[in-house]
């Protein structure tokens, strides 16, 4: 592989994704679209079951095996009509289906709605039951996805919801009958949580009222309410994650007046909010591990572009995860649970030239096994290489990247396929990325920049992407662009620009604000009129929502003055000279349909090349295989047509 130093202005890290230089099998395009064979592994509190989703020939089944007796048939139970998110173990028994599906609800302004649900699955008796099942008191609610604690000797769960008064209320729900009563009351529809602790009583609230902008924190000392926290803000100013390991203090995820996001505590006696017990100067934490029978944080994961970085808050358990880490060696190691002993841990690994395997490890004797692959039909030959890189960009920021190389390359000048991720706050870092990795076997270079705006590196680097969408944000993604030309990897006459979401903003933005440097685009569910977007949000989820406020300070800037007509392509496609391919699902709840076919009415009655594609149950993460394979069959196709790949792989350095 060339030398990067004369592209990488800072470094570069290779990341071990193993390839072979000899004649690729190349996997078809069905096979990158293709869900996971296995995945959603959850471990149970023994570490005697395992459970997962199982999908084969068209069928999603969730499998529960037993540990002890691998040889014995496992349960079975298809899931096909329901897009499964998550599977959590309770106790023994029981076990929690997180799943949603795409429906209309009447009672509200939307046509569409992701509805999320929580079944319980008996395994003695082998009988699935959906949570909130006649409830009486419960009234209309978008979602009833949201488990928030157990209740140890009754065998039930604590879920939040709205009553028949419109009031957020905590029920107490039973696994084995499905059925709600109330447990705990908020304040109307201004509480947006409730925390309790591992013996499922309730020890705190949070509130946050729109009408006034007071975010607060309340305590429960019998049957009333302690305010301990209160900030006046149009935004929640900080994460509540769980509770301390002693249960004495609030765990929760903010900057408290540093660039980078730590772990604070702020104790439910008297509010007091002390140091930080998690914190680093060089690394955003980005999430928190908090199990259900817990209910304490147990650990966090730091963002890296080379993949997060967990710690452990009990020194017991770090010392354990460390000893996985260092026995797996090469490959990106995630946690997804551990049995109550801590005799039995369950993790994920991707990298090494594998897209996924899930390992069983045993404490007492530091024994691990291979249990499943994510996976068989990706082949190891078949998965580029990926590099993580830095370089500068306008106001001296350093922008942070992932780059994706075709299997087998060697060096030499490629086409370039530039891949932003959405959110904006987000990040994109190695491991396995299905369309990365199908576009790299399509012979591109494959480039993922973390523009301004991007979460991970600290709060003044998000911040500085609002407001500056079509300037500093679009100048991160093209001068990232621009040294891959200069360096000879990237060929300037063959750049095209795909993205989803806040992705495919980006690409319609590129070819419509900077239009000499792109080809083409793909924009997949873009947002595309600013100005309608925010009207969707205001209308949806109310003119004062937390929804509705980010999305006015991201697009406009804190000072409200980027106008919202200055950053819309659709309102500007008579600079676009790029033909265009707009693809969106008809179940997007999350960036409306209507957003793809403004933009391809307006480039059509300009005369531009564009082509809208309408993905019949496709919803905004593309959770089915269908939508998620025509996806990447149509856009394979585009770039084929307006990209010269004659350049062929392996060729010697220039």
């Amino acid at each position: 592989m060339r030398n990067f130093a004369k592209l990488l202005i800072i470094s570069f890290v290779a990341y071990s994704f193993s390839f072979a230089s000899a004649v690729l099998a190349k996997p078809s395009v069905e096979n990158f679209g293709a869900l996971p064979e296995v995945s959603k592994m959850a471990l149970s509190p023994n570490g005697r079951h395992i459970a997962y989703l199982y999908v084969k020939s068209g069928r999603t089944d969730v499998l529960i095996r037993d540990l002890f007796d691998l040889a014995r048939s496992p349960q079975g139970l298809d899931v096909s009509k329901v897009k499964v998110r998550h599977l959590e173990w309770v106790n023994e028994r029981y076990l929690l289906l997180y799943a949603s599906t795409t429906t209309n609800i009447l009672e509200f302004r939307t046509s569409k709605t992701e509805y999320g649900g929580v079944y319980s699955y008996d395994i003695k008796r082998k009988k699935l039951k959906r949570l909130f099942t006649n409830t009486l008191k419960l009234g209309i609610n978008s979602s009833l996805g949201t488990v928030s604690g157990y209740l140890l000797d009754s065998e039930e769960v604590l879920m939040p919801a709205f009553n028949v008064e419109q009031r957020r209320v905590l029920f107490r729900v039973s696994l084995k009958t499905g059925r709600g009563q109330v447990y705990a009351k908020g304040r109307r529809s201004n509480t947006r949580e409730f925390i309790a602790n591992k013996d499922g009583k309730v020890v705190a609230r949070i509130d946050f009222s729109n009408r006034d902008n007071l975010f607060s924190i309340k305590t429960k000392h019998g049957n009333s309410w302690n305010k301990i926290y209160q900030e006046k803000t149009d935004l929640a100013p900080l994460s509540v994650v769980g509770l301390s390991q002693d249960g004495t203090g609030l765990l929760f995820v903010d900057n408290q007046g540093t660039d980078k996001a730590g772990l604070f505590q702020i104790n439910l006696s008297d509010g007091e909010v002390s140091g930080s017990v998690l914190r680093r100067n060089d690394a955003d934490i980005i999430l928190a591990i908090t199990p259900l029978r817990e209910q304490s944080v147990s650990a966090v994961g730091f963002a890296s572009t080379n993949g997060t970085e967990y710690q452990f808050l009990n020194p017991d358990r770090q010392r354990i995860w460390q000893t996985i880490v260092d026995k797996i060696g090469l490959g990106l190691v995630h946690p997804i649970n551990w049995s109550d002993e801590l005799e039995t841990w369950l993790v994920l690994v991707v990298g090494d030239g594998n897209v996924g395997r899930y390992v069983l490890y045993t404490a007492s004797t530091g024994k691990m096994m291979v249990f499943a692959k994510r996976r068989t039909d990706i082949p190891k030959a078949s998965v580029g290489d990926v590099v993580t890189i830095k370089y500068k960009s306008a106001g001296d920021h350093i922008i942070h990247a992932v780059l994706t190389q075709p299997p087998g390359y060697s060096g030499g000048k490629l086409p370039l396929v530039v891949l932003p991720h959405g959110g904006p706050a987000s990040y994109d870092s190695v491991g396995w990325d299905y369309m990365a990795q199908y576009l790299a076997n399509e012979g591109y270079l494959v480039f993922q920049p973390n523009y301004r705006g991007s979460s991970g590196s600290g709060q003044n680097f998000e911040i500085a992407g609002h407001g500056k969408w079509n300037t500093d944000v679009l100048a991160d993604v093209n001068n990232g662009v621009q040294a891959l030309v200069r360096s000879g990897y990237a060929d300037a006459d063959n750049i095209c620009i795909v993205g989803a979401s806040y992705g495919g903003y980006l690409a319609l933005a590129a070819i419509t604000f900077t239009p000499e440097i792109y080809k083409c685009a793909v924009a997949i569910a873009p947002l595309t009129d600013a100005p309608e977007f925010l009207r969707y949000q205001q209308q949806t989820y109310g003119k004062n929502s937390q929804s509705a406020t980010y999305w006015q300070k991201a697009m406009a800037g804190s000072d409200g003055k980027t106008t919202l007509e200055n950053i819309s392509p659709a309102l500007h496609v008579k600079n676009v000279s790029a033909p265009v391919l707009l693809i969106h699902g008809k179940d997007d709840t999350v960036v409306p349909i209507a957003q793809s076919r403004i933009m391809n009415r307006a480039l059509k009655v300009a005369g531009k090349q564009s082509k809208l594609i309408q993905l019949q149950g496709g919803d905004h993460w593309l959770s089915r295989a269908q939508t998620r394979t025509r996806t990447l069959a149509e856009t394979g196709e585009f770039l084929r047509q307006h990209l010269d790949r004659s350049d062929k792989l392996n060729e010697s350095e220039p």
